[in-house]
């Protein structure tokens, strides 16, 4: 896993929790009841300081993946992400109705989203938002897979880049709860479907960045609805039966 700085601190614990979250959900370097290694070596280890390892940690106890045991250690769950789904997404049996409707709900906020980017974004956001869309394709050019783990962390700077409360919150969390969904939907079930989407992000992506460094709010709204758009057409034509979000 590739590891890189921000500035803001906030943002900074968050995304090192995603990665610490990572090396226990998808990499699986930490198994549940595993102690992970204290404060110093993982900081030095993922290159972050202390205090963000501190806070990083604080964050995945309350998501219930790790769990602290006083006078011993951190250990990863024993059910880890129990708290991870507040919206009782796992829970749902029809997950092409799910994805169905997280597309519908996407093409509705997130290109009005991306209008607040353009207009309230900080210079060293944008500039991190386009490195985390290199990363992402950087990922995707050298395996072919999907990489929901990249592709969520550049959904979830977009978010906080719009400086709205409600949207830095509620847009990552439901990325979030909607992880493994996906990972279900999209990852394998359908022959070329890793090419598919993984085009439709290369170049979605990077047109998206480039609107917001103009701070062209339209333009990045209008681009935001295409990308979206493509990947309701997709999921249309390989589940013409399930899929019916509005276009």
């Amino acid at each position: 896993m590739n590891y890189f700085t921000v500035n803001d601190h906030r943002l900074k614990s968050e995304i090192v929790a995603a990665q610490l979250r990572d090396l226990i959900l998808v990499e699986k370097k930490y198994n549940p009841n595993d102690r992970v290694p204290n404060e110093q070596v993982l900081a030095e280890h993922m290159g972050v300081s202390r205090t963000s390892i501190r806070e990083a940690v604080k964050i995945l106890v309350a998501k219930g993946i790790l769990t602290i045991r006083r006078g011993i250690g951190t250990f990863v769950s024993e059910v880890p992400g129990l708290m991870q789904d507040p919206y009782g997404f796992a829970l749902e049996l029809n997950k092409l109705k799910l994805i169905d409707d997280w597309y519908q709900f996407r093409i509705f906020v997130e290109p009005r989203a991306m209008e607040l980017v353009a207009l309230n974004a900080t210079q060293s956001e944008l500039a991190l938002i386009r490195r985390l869309a290199v990363e992402h394709n950087e990922a995707m050019a050298k395996d072919g897979k999907i990489h929901l783990d990249t592709d969520r962390l550049f959904h979830m700077q977009l978010a906080i880049s719009t400086h709205n409360i409600i949207m830095a919150k509620l847009l990552p969390s439901m990325h979030d709860s909607l992880y493994w969904t996906e990972i279900d939907v999209w990852v394998g079930p359908v022959a070329g479907i890793n090419k598919t989407f993984n085009d439709i992000a290369f170049e979605g992506h990077l047109k998206i960045v480039e609107f917001l460094e103009m701070r062209d709010a339209q333009g990045a709204g209008l681009e935001m609805r295409y990308h979206i758009q493509r990947g309701i057409k997709e999921m249309k034509r390989l589940y013409p039966h399930h899929f019916h979000s509005i276009i």
